[in-house]
């Protein structure tokens, strides 16, 4: 045992000592290595000898012990100075060199000492008098020199201490002018930041040897020579590799000493190493004087230090010499003098191909010696910008092309080098072609060897052509759909401008055309065709519209088409987009006059409507016309753009070829013109040339003028009349009325006797025109001039002139004389002259005519002398076409005189009539002494009494009516019914004027009595007024005892309105919010609307807010608007399921009586309905309706919100739980308020109430949703279940946030991502017991088995199975342990 332990001793000592041993071992060169040879470095030895004593004063002080030395150089034995007087002298022999002072960094002290070694005696400068050394410091005597360098060094060596004089007993102050000398030595050359002088080379060095107990020595050592030689290299290799513009070879860099003085150059081969220089130790400075092709100069100075006999090599880097080219190329857009793309077009995205090439020759042989110095260095594919321009620092790369690495600088920017360039695009961009031509350019040194040059050419430019078309379009026909011009129209001289649309100003035939001014013009060939050439427009998006139409058309306003130009050559073709072309159109109108009173006036009974004229068409090409021209309710929308196939196949237009008669105008009265008038529309009649004839005559006038009249059409919308200065011999047509005479003879009926000289009134029955006729002595009488031409050509002199109506005095004679008439018998031969027209005009006599004009006339027996006591004869007869030029014969004629009268009213009343839009007149005529059996036609016009002036309807016509009936008896009644709109006739007084036509159309009688009562009828003045109100149609669901809408419900309201006037109303009814409407949708009208009448809903399908309608006198409307409460709306709630203020005390609805509702009980939003634009119909000036004010009633709507409760508990409704890893929370959501025919979802979110942030569980929040539903009262529960993990929530609270979502456009089964949620309610109160359960600080509890999962019960087996083996081993331990025991006391006792 004890061995072991010394062995084990024993080992533990040889380990340490090995280890020391190792650690002493590693340690021993540190200390022992010596250098072998005096080197002039730290450590190196060298051997000091005396060199006697020398004296250089009197005195202690006055001497010193000189050290000298060889060290090998070329100094050989010089002085080593002591440099610590107070200290012994040190011993000769081996000494070793502790400090070197040999470069500028030894300044102050050091190099001042180093200065005064080379000054000092047995050295060059004191020998060589360097600088004048001697007389400045010295004295001329080496041994005194000797002592003023040995006390300036050691004066310097302690730092000039002020008591040196004194300082270590050398008493130098007793040395006089040695060390005065001394000093001045001393301090001139001690400067706090001395260097090396100037005169001691750099291979003179100083060492300090530190002696120990003695005097520190030091001595002064020159150097041998070292070598300099260099190495240049590329600085980025990766642009002058392989690269023949850049060459290391030719330069040259010069070497200066510290003076600044040359002392070599070195030069640099290819390679990149120079010649080797030999200069003396020390620190020079190299620059590069001349640099290499295609270098910039180094601009560093190199600072070299030379050791002795020691290569020193330097290396240099060169940066080769690049252009940091701000701009490589910009786009040239030929033509556009912009920066950016022409219209459409950009200059952004053109890709140009850079090639680089290390090559560079004369510009005229650039390209083939490029191409031919082989595949280019780099090639870049680079992409304009939007001003076409290619940025030489941060080039975009195109993508889709594969480009090299871009060249770099030393400073990292994007650097060009010298050599040349061939650019050329591969692809234009958009809008333009690419131009394949190949750019050139080089850079190349310009002389200043400065690192960057700027010889690229940034101005070069890549031009590129705009893409250019052109367009082409067609015009037809608006009527005929086709390319044919109607009447004297042409198609062509149409022109269409085309307009500027695209991004940018265009180029259009060298102008420049700003966005939105026209570009081009282009006009219509004589097939409708015009067309721009086909490089006229540059790519670009253009509008063209017609600006000018062709001869005989009118502008189309409507038709206008955007096009673009993409590309080249190609002319858009719109051809198939016809432009319709609407025909000027225009109308005619004649005028049809009397031929003998040279006016619109119908003479006698004669009448001048109802004479058809006959349009031809003589223009150059066929024309569509109406097919009835005087049909002039029937109108056609010539003006409409579109086909007018269905009008033809209607037969409503036609085609007219030339030559051919395109329609029929009839005569009529036109109150405007105060004439009888033909006209057609305003635009019936397309551009062109027509003649106008009349073709049919009536029953009172003769078809005089036969002959065709010429008119053109040359303005739209503009009726060619009579009176418009041009047109009036063309377009006046003159008839003669028909005319005839009467005669007869007075016979008395008993004796047959013949009665001369008995008066006759003949009285016009139309306007009363009478004039007398007389019988001659034979009892005959006749109205013509029956005088025979050669008894009036007799006498020359005498009075020939016919005599006009001799015998009209007797009108007025009281006593008519028979000796008296016959002393005038000659006149009996005159005749009568009839020529009153219906306006009171007279037709000058004229005996080639028949004195009576068409008419019916009376005969009237005068009471005269010869007839009295007979009964006096009244005749009726009448001249027409049949008694043209002839005698109407007095015998065929009843001696019966007509007579009506008439008696108006409307459903039998004549006073104060209400004007209704449709009224029915009832005149009723009493007639006597008609022909029984004959038919006749009653015709009747209703006049305004305070004018006498014919009453017209809201269009502008006449009210008139007719009858047509049959006389069964003599006398007897027949009534006329008017049916017309009366709306005009508000307070007017209106009288009925009648006349009676018989079967030849003559006026049987007539009764135009403006002052006849029988014959008035009086209207209304104007009284408008109306009423209204609104109520709420639809139910508010109920929320408690309250009531209000849900969000999303739709809510529908009733607009009554009654016009309680006797004029119809016209008005907007509108509805809207006017409390915090932005919780609604804004109301509107569903199509609907409920009349009580015949009222009008004027805007249907337009304008679905506001309801224009209009109301007839009495009608009622009723207005149904409808709202969506939105989800922003905010609960206000109404006391009562209805509108509470439209119910009066006993439950009536107050609103029928017009009682506003009032808008101060809070039962809800109000929302107001408006009748606003009130108008009423002005008969007196059509133009400036009359206006009523607008009323309002309110009606208010309730809205009610969901609210929701939360109970959050554990397992058996606990409001604490033990933690788990799985702890399930029930959070019972009650809901109130939620609208059954909707889904909803419920949104769960448990929050840890101490910290106010949601629980995170494995980095997500706890969230939970309920599955959708669709809640079957409003108020109810839903359940969310949360299972979380409570294991690290010991002691913390738990809230249960919900918020609850309803489900928008949700059916049961829908996918719910195609769904949208709205939030209606939440409640997220932290504070809320209810919300929150509380998670026990205890210990942990294994979760509950889930059903079905038999794991628990193996655990549990298991945990049972362990315990009972466990319980089952110790006992057999304890049995066994037992039975040993037995066994061991059993051994003891034996």
């Amino acid at each position: 045992m004890t061995e072991s332990k010394a062995f084990s001793a024993l080992k533990r000592i040889l380990t340490m000592t090995l280890a020391l041993v190792m650690v002493l071992g590693s340690a021993m060169p540190l200390v022992t290595q010596e250098a072998s040879a005096f080197s002039g470095k730290v450590g190196s030895k060298y051997t000091v000898t005396d060199g006697g004593q020398i004296v250089y004063g009197s005195g202690s002080g006055g001497y010193s012990n000189s050290r000298k030395c060889d060290l090998g150089d070329d100094l050989g034995s010089r002085y080593s100075y002591c440099v610590q007087p107070a200290k012994n002298s040190p011993p000769t022999g081996q000494v070793t060199v502790d400090k070197v002072i040999d470069d500028d960094d030894d300044k102050g002290k050091w190099n001042a000492l180093r200065n005064i070694v080379y000054y000092s005696p047995s050295y060059p400068g004191y020998d060589n008098n360097v600088t004048n050394i001697k007389s400045k410091y010295y004295t001329g005597t080496f041994s005194t020199d000797w002592g003023i360098a040995h006390l300036a060094l050691s004066y310097v060596y302690a730092g000039r201490p002020s008591d040196m004089a004194t300082w270590g007993g050398t008493h130098a102050s007793d040395l006089g002018s040695v060390w005065t000398k001394a000093k001045k030595l001393g301090d001139e050359l001690y400067q706090s930041d001395s260097e090396r002088d100037e005169a001691v080379p750099s291979s003179f060095k100083v060492f300090i040897a530190y002696m120990s107990g003695v005097q520190d020595m030091i001595v002064g050592y020159l150097e041998a020579p070292g070598y300099l030689t260099m190495k240049k290299v590329s600085n980025r290799t990766s642009i002058t590799e392989g690269n023949s513009c850049y060459s290391l070879k030719g330069a040259v860099y010069t070497v200066y000493d510290s003076s600044g003085s040359t002392v070599g150059k070195l030069t640099l081969k290819a390679d990149g190493t120079s010649n080797t220089l030999e200069l003396p130790e020390g620190k020079y400075t190299v620059k590069e004087t001349t640099a290499p092709p295609g270098y910039a100069k180094d601009d560093t100075t190199y600072t070299v230090k030379v050791e002795s006999e020691e290569t020193t090599t330097f290396t240099a880097k060169d940066e080769p010499i690049t252009d940091l080219v701000s701009l490589l190329l910009t786009k040239n857009p030929v033509g556009y003098p912009h920066d950016y793309g022409e219209g459409d077009a950009t200059l952004k995205g053109a890709v140009y191909k850079f090639e680089y090439y290390d090559y560079i020759a004369s510009q005229e042989v650039l390209l083939k010696s490029a191409k031919a110095s082989g595949t280019p260095l780099r090639a870049w594919y680079f992409e304009t910008d939007i001003n076409g321009k290619i940025d030489g620092q941060n080039p975009t790369f195109a993508s889709g092309y594969t480009s090299d690495s871009l060249y770099k600088d030393k400073d990292g920017k994007t650097a060009y080098p010298l050599g040349t360039y061939l650019i050329q695009e591969v692809k234009a961009p958009e809008g333009y072609l690419v131009n394949d031509e190949i750019l050139e350019v080089t850079v190349t040194e310009d002389g200043t060897d400065n690192l960057h040059v700027s010889t690229y050419n940034e101005s070069i430019k890549g031009d590129d052509t705009i893409i250019r078309g052109g367009v082409k379009l067609s015009k037809i026909d608006n009527d005929l759909d086709e390319n044919y011009a109607q009447g004297d129209a042409t198609l062509a001289g149409a022109e269409f401008t085309i307009y500027n649309q695209s991004a940018e100003t265009v180029m259009v035939n060298g102008s420049e055309i700003a966005k939105g001014g026209a570009a081009l013009v282009i006009t219509t060939n004589a097939d409708g065709i015009a067309t721009s050439g086909d490089h006229d427009l540059p790519y670009g998006s253009y509008l063209v519209k017609e600006t000018k139409p062709s001869k005989g058309y009118l502008l189309n306003t409507e038709w206008s088409r955007a096009f673009t130009i993409r590309e080249d050559g190609v002319i858009v073709d719109l051809t198939g987009d016809k432009v319709r072309e609407a025909v000027i159109r225009g109308g005619v109108q004649i005028i049809k006059r009397d031929k003998e009173l040279k006016k619109s006036e119908a003479l006698g009974g004669a009448r001048l409507d109802d004479i058809v004229v006959t349009i031809k068409n003589v223009s150059g090409r066929d024309v569509v016309v109406k097919s009835d021209l005087d049909n002039k309710t029937d109108l056609v929308d010539w003006k409409k753009l579109e086909s007018k196939a269905e009008l033809f196949e209607s037969g409503a237009i036609k085609r007219v070829a030339t030559g051919k008669d395109v329609g029929k105008i009839t005569v009529h009265w036109n109150e405007e013109k105060k004439a009888y008038t033909a006209e057609t529309l305003a635009d019936d009649l397309p551009y062109g040339t027509y003649t106008i004839r009349e073709s049919k005559t009536n029953e009172t006038y003769q078809r005089t003028d036969k002959t065709e009249h010429m008119f053109t059409i040359r303005e739209d919308g503009v009726i060619v009349a009579f009176d418009d200065n041009t047109n009036e011999a063309a377009l006046t047509f003159d008839d003669y009325v028909y005319r005839s005479d009467v005669q007869g003879t007075k016979i008395a009926d008993s004796t047959s006797e013949r009665f001369s000289y008995v008066p006759f009134k003949i009285i016009s029955v139309t306007n009363g025109e009478t004039h007398v006729v007389v019988t001659d002595a034979n009892g005959f009488f006749s109205t013509k001039d029956r005088r025979a031409a050669g008894d009036i050509d007799e006498d020359e002199d005498a009075d020939t002139a016919r005599k006009q109506n001799p015998f009209d005095d007797l009108l007025k004679a009281e006593d008519i004389r028979t000796a008296d008439l016959e002393a005038r018998k000659d006149d009996i031969l005159h005749g009568v002259w009839f020529g009153t027209g219906e306006f009171g005009s007279t037709a000058a006599m004229n005996s080639a005519f028949g004195a009576l004009p068409y008419d019916s006339y009376i005969l009237e027996e005068m009471p005269c002398e010869h007839n009295e006591g007979y009964i006096l004869q009244k005749f009726y007869f009448t001249v027409d076409q049949k008694s043209q030029n002839g005698f109407v014969d007095l015998e065929t004629i009843t001696d019966d005189v007509p007579e009506i009268g008439t008696t108006a009213s409307v459903n039998g009343e004549s006073t104060e009539i209400l004007p209704q839009k449709e009224i029915k007149l009832i005149d009723e005529i009493e007639y006597k002494n008609l022909k029984k059996g004959e038919t006749y036609t009653a015709k009747g016009v209703l006049m305004d009494k305070a004018t006498g002036q014919p009453v017209t309807d809201p269009n502008g016509e006449q009210i008139t009516a007719e009858q047509e009936f049959t006389a069964r008896t003599s006398n007897g009644k027949v009534k006329v019914t008017f049916t017309f709109d009366a709306t005009s006739l508000y307070g007017k007084e209106t009288v009925v004027f009648e006349k009676v036509y018989d079967s030849e159309g003559h006026v049987a009688a007539k009764h135009e009595d403006i002052e006849d009562e029988g014959q008035t009828v009086t209207w209304e003045h104007m009284k408008p007024s109306y009423e209204m109100y609104k109520i709420r149609t639809t139910k508010a669901p109920s929320k408690g005892d309250k009531y209000g809408f849900f969000a999303q419900d739709e809510v529908e309201y009733e607009v009554h309105v009654e016009n309680t006037g006797n004029i119809a109303l016209t008005m907007d009814v509108t509805d809207e919010f006017t409390q915090d409407p932005e919780y609604f949708t804004v109301p509107k009208f569903k199509d609907d609307i409920k009349f009580g009448g015949e009222g009008t809903w004027n805007n249907k399908g337009e304008d679905e807010f506001t309801a224009n309608i209009t109301l007839e006198p009495g009608e009622k409307a009723v207005v149904t608007y409808t709202a969506v409460v939105k989800d922003e709306a905010k609960e206000y709630l109404a006391a009562n399921a209805k509108d509470s203020d439209s119910k009066d005390d006993k439950g009536n609805d107050t609103n029928r009586e017009y009682q506003k509702n009032k808008t101060d009980d809070k039962d809800g939003y109000w929302n107001t309905a408006e009748c606003t634009n009130v108008t009423y119909p002005n008969p007196d000036n059509p133009d400036e309706p009359g206006t009523l004010e607008p009323k309002d009633d309110t009606a208010q709507t309730p809205v009610q919100k969901p609210e929701i409760g939360t109970t959050l508990t554990g397992n058996k409704k606990a409001k604490e739980v033990d933690p788990c890893k799985e702890t399930k929370l029930t959070d019972v959501v009650e809901y109130k308020g939620l609208d059954p025919s909707k889904w909803y979802m419920l949104e769960g979110t448990l929050i840890v109430k101490d910290t106010g942030d949601p629980l995170v569980e494995h980095g997500s929040e706890v969230t939970v949703w309920s599955e959708p539903f669709r809640p079957r009262r409003a108020n109810g529960k839903v359940k969310v279940t949360f299972v979380i993990d409570t294991r690290n929530l010991k002691g913390k609270e738990l809230v249960a946030f919900e918020t609850a979502y309803r489900i928008n456009d949700y059916e049961e089964g829908k996918d719910l991502s195609e769904t949208t949620l709205t939030q209606v309610a939440e409640h997220k109160d932290i504070n809320d017991e209810g919300q929150t359960v509380l998670v026990k600080d205890g210990p942990e509890v294994s979760p509950p088995p889930k059903t079905g999962d038999n794991t628990m019960l193996w655990l549990y087996g298991g945990l049972f199975t362990a315990a009972f083996g466990s319980m089952l081993a110790l006992v057999i331990k304890e049995y066994i342990k037992k039975r040993r025991q037995d066994k061991e006391d059993a051994e003891m006792f034996v």
